[in-house]
């Protein structure tokens, strides 16, 4: 497995994580929406994205991760 560097955008009410992915040019992504009101808004994951050459090892699960972090 390989190291993956992870970037988060947050614009308030969604946002994403974003991941190069060696071999592609393609990012690997996480995105996301806010639900509740300012006091109590939780991140709610919309839709994750692998390149199909870099699935199945992880990659995904790591977004998750830090998006949970957060």
């Amino acid at each position: 497995m390989f190291e993956i560097e992870i970037t988060a955008s947050d614009e308030t009410t969604h946002g994403a994580y974003r991941a190069d992915v060696p071999g592609t040019e393609v990012l690997a992504e996480l995105t996301w929406h806010a639900r509740g009101e300012a006091s109590a808004k939780v991140r709610v994951a919309d839709h994750t994205f692998t390149p199909p050459q870099a699935r199945g090892q992880g990659i995904a699960a790591k977004l998750v991760e830090a998006m949970v972090a957060d």
